[in-house]
């Protein structure tokens, strides 16, 4: 294992066996970026965080872990931070419920 490694190993176990993530991980910049391509007024920006890549790889780590202690049916309406799921899917899955609801509203009245 190279030095870098063996030196990120130590901080994460260290960081995850005091349950406290050192403060230089937990600094980030943002970046306001505009949402349209002509900006008049500050709600026509989107803050962007950006985190340090070393703390990028310690929230995917643990992350990983966690999702080993979830029972393995989660809520089949859980869009976000589920793999192969999207915004798409959840406006998919919202159109179809109320097209079926509407349906059966317009047939028992």
């Amino acid at each position: 294992m190279c030095r870098t490694a063996s030196v990120f190993t130590d901080i994460f176990n260290i960081s995850l066996s005091s349950a406290v993530v050192p403060t230089c991980l937990k600094t980030m910049t943002i970046v306001p970026v505009p949402k349209k391509c002509i900006v008049s007024c500050l709600n026509d920006y989107r803050p962007v965080a950006l985190t340090p890549i070393v703390m990028k790889c310690f929230e995917r780590l643990v992350m990983r872990h966690i999702k080993t202690q979830l029972p393995p049916s989660l809520d089949p309406l859980q869009f976000a931070y589920c793999p192969n799921r999207s915004t798409d899917d959840a406006i998919t899955t919202t159109l179809h419920t109320w097209t079926i609801r509407t349906h059966m509203y317009e047939c028992c009245s």
